[in-house]
């Protein structure tokens, strides 16, 4: 899908994309089929962003499944150019897939006058996620609101990234300081 449920966290506001009531009827087609769901694929905002959205303090009623949204490759809101590759395969004893690899994949608009530069970004390793766990993403998720300056970080590394080594360093310390 193009425009991904949930919120969009912009410089200035809050978004909600989808009307509740689609939005209600979207989220029960994803509970009863999330045995066969491996992903949900967004984009529309420009960066790569991994999330397992809530709709429900019921957890019965509640998604069970990772959105990842794809980095865009135009740099119109000044995100480095980027797109996403993904490795699925079958997993063993059962009848389904899971992802085995995810890279964000930029290129360094920043230096385009010096060289061509790629820079890739394994977003699971970074962030220290399973996205085949929505659970996992979901604790990344609380993770940002303990941890403003992890949160911080994140925003930087979704939209391309020109240092990957000192940011990496930099999200590391941010995720293990004291709160």
């Amino acid at each position: 899908m193009h425009v991904f449920p949930g919120l969009f966290y912009g410089v200035k506001d809050i978004e909600v994309f989808w009307q509740d009531d689609f939005l209600l009827r979207f989220n029960e087609i994803i509970v009863r089929y999330s045995h066969k769901i491996i992903l949900q694929m967004g984009a529309h905002v420009h960066f790569g962003e991994i999330r397992a959205p809530r709709f429900s303090d019921n957890k019965e009623d509640d998604m069970k499944s990772v959105v990842l949204v794809a980095p865009s490759i135009s740099p119109i809101y000044r995100n480095d150019p980027g797109y996403t590759v993904l490795d699925i395969e079958p997993t063993y004893n059962t009848n389904s897939y899971e992802i085995s690899g995810l890279d964000w994949r930029y290129y360094d608009y920043s230096e385009r006058k010096k060289e061509d530069k790629f820079i890739t970004l394994n977003p699971q390793r970074f962030f220290e996620i399973d996205i085949n766990d929505y659970h996992s993403v979901r604790a990344l998720d609380e993770l940002f609101f303990k941890k403003p300056k992890y949160f911080a970080a994140y925003l930087r590394s979704r939209t391309g990234i020109s240092s990957f080594g000192d940011y990496q360093a930099n999200i590391y310390r941010s995720k293990n300081e004291e709160i």
